[in-house]
């Protein structure tokens, strides 16, 4: 009994210096007066037995702390260095404690009380509210957004087109008085809407703008052209009548013109096609008609036109062929359409790019890639000098005679190859590549040495294996 006695005469002491900071006569005097009743409860309960001893100790304890708290919340302070939340009432218990599921926005229910703390921040994520606090805070926060339906309003996003209508933000369903009393003052643009095209539901139609009718009468209509009649008359030099346009040009004028280039059009192809005519019939007779002379020459009867033909499969050489056909005195000789060889290869040239080659001796060569004929199979693996003749046209011992390639009368030295077979869109420097490379390593290390050095070194007899 007198360790108890001890104990609350330390209790005493305690609320007395837990209080000083406080400054507060109220808890210093209501912590003495607590300890000092339990002090002479428990005096006159020396002779109680042990359970009701204990009893009394603990109900004292109890009552002594809600006095404490109650006062302590009255005066506003904070909790003491020693506790850190206020100790909870007995009597006073929330209200949604017995409760499993919280309605949240959009018809969803949460079992919160059964969640970790991830879960229940990720739950303050998705409904944009804070995430600070450990798990008991952040379960109050969402059991109160979760008990106010009018902040769930908060999360609804507005609309953001200015053409789908105003504006309008919040549960149209869920009202209060003091928006019955204050009406939410609109802005300038949907006043300004309202003013022009009126207040209408949504599901009535959209607001039909008529067109404006003249509504001035048939005298005032004519009083005013009259006005502008006797004002053209008065001031003839502020604007001059257009003429008509059938004074400047008639129809029927237009319709001879047309005519008259349709005729045109089809005399120019009725001569195209008796000149095809005739000269298909006449290539039987070609055989026999063929003449040395090579340049085109006009016979003394007007009747009679020599040109030069295409050049025959069977023979390498030109020839002129003299077409007996009779073709009208109004056909001029450069009325006649080209073959069509000639037409092909003028398509082929307008699509390929020029090249260019510079001798050198100066001379600048154009040419396209269909001038350019196909290599020949040529081999310089016994005769290595030939190569070294052949290879480069600036050197002194260079033989065009034995060039085997010749664009346009010019022979082409063997190191220009790769110029003009290479960007060809075609295979054929596909196929000579590999050899041009070795003819290049050999004949450029022939040409800087003598014949006999180069005989005599290993490099040859690996080079003409090759």
């Amino acid at each position: 009994m007198s360790s108890a006695l001890t104990f609350l005469n330390m209790g005493k002491r305690f609320f007395q210096i837990w209080a000083r900071p406080t400054r507060s006569a109220t808890i210093t005097s209501s912590s003495a007066l607590i300890l000092d009743t339990a002090t002479f409860f428990i005096r006159l309960a020396q002779r109680v037995p042990a359970f009701i001893y204990a009893l009394l100790v603990g109900l004292v304890i109890i009552i002594s702390a809600e006095l404490v708290l109650s006062a302590r919340s009255r005066i506003g302070t904070s909790p003491g260095p020693f506790m850190k939340a206020p100790m909870a009432s007995i009597l006073d218990i929330p209200q949604d404690m017995d409760r499993e599921e919280f309605p949240f926005p959009g018809g969803a229910t949460f079992q919160l009380r059964r969640k970790t703390k991830l879960e229940l921040k990720e739950l303050l994520r998705d409904y944009r509210l804070t995430m600070s606090g450990n798990k008991s805070e952040v379960l109050q926060r969402l059991i109160d957004f979760s008990g106010n339906p009018s902040a769930w309003n908060s999360i609804v996003a507005g609309r953001r087109r200015p053409h789908k209508g105003p504006r309008e933000v919040g549960n149209h369903a869920t009202t209060s008085p003091d928006n019955d009393k204050k009406p939410k003052k609109k802005s300038q643009v949907n006043a300004r809407r309202d003013e022009l095209m009126g207040e209408r539901s949504p599901n009535e139609p959209a607001h039909v703008v008529q067109r404006s009718k003249d509504t001035r009468m048939q005298q005032e209509k004519d009083e005013l052209i009259a006005w502008a009649r006797r004002f053209v008359a008065n001031n003839p030099g502020i604007q001059t009548p257009r003429k008509p346009v059938s004074t400047t040009k008639t129809p029927k004028t237009t319709i001879d013109s047309q005519l008259a280039s349709m005729e045109g059009q089809l005399q120019k192809l009725l001569v195209s096609n008796q000149v095809n005519t005739d000269i298909n019939t006449s290539m039987p007779s070609l055989s026999s008609s063929v003449s040395t002379p090579s340049s085109t020459t006009v016979s003394a009867p007007p009747n009679s036109l020599t040109s030069n033909a295409a050049q025959l499969p069977s023979s390498h050489l030109p020839v002129s062929l003299v077409c007996s056909s009779t073709l009208p005195l109004s056909l001029p000789l450069a009325a006649m359409p080209p073959p069509a060889a000639e037409i092909e290869l003028a398509d082929a040239r307008a699509t390929e790019s020029k090249k260019l080659l510079i001798f050198g001796d100066g001379t600048r060569l154009e040419f396209f890639s269909s001038d350019v004929p196909d290599p020949l199979a040529i081999s310089f693996a016994k005769d290595i000098p030939k190569l070294g003749r052949v290879w480069d046209d600036q050197r002194t011992d260079f033989s065009p005679s034995e060039c085997t390639l010749r664009i346009k009368g010019h022979a082409i030295a063997l190191k220009h190859w790769v110029v003009t077979y290479s960007y060809s869109h075609d295979n054929r420097w596909t196929e000579i590549k590999k050899k041009w490379d070795i003819w290049k390593w050999v004949a450029e290390r022939y040409n800087q040495s003598t014949p006999k050095i180069f005989g005599q070194s290993s490099m040859t007899t690996s080079a003409t294996n090759a």
